[in-house]
């Protein structure tokens, strides 16, 4: 069975949407994981992304500050705590 973008998206998700936060140990076990996905998706499919699926599956912190800034900025008493 060939994966699809679909497929790829799906998993992507599925793993940004859980990743734990425990510590170093926790964080190194999540970034083993999503690797293995890599390399087992590339063993399926030549053209697979390893960049672009590392990116979907793996939040970035400055995307969650920002989140957490707008949040804060829409709640009336937010603005006040800064």
């Amino acid at each position: 069975m060939t994966f699809t973008r679909q497929h790829y998206e799906a998993i992507a998700a599925i793993l940004r949407n859980n990743v734990p936060v425990q510590g170093e140990a926790v964080d190194i076990a999540f970034a083993d994981l999503v690797n293995d996905l890599a390399d087992f998706f590339e063993a399926d499919n030549p053209r697979f992304d390893r960049q672009r699926f590392h990116a979907a599956a793996v939040p970035n912190p400055a995307d969650e500050v920002e989140q957490i800034t707008e949040l804060l900025k829409s709640d009336p008493w937010g603005s006040s705590r800064w």
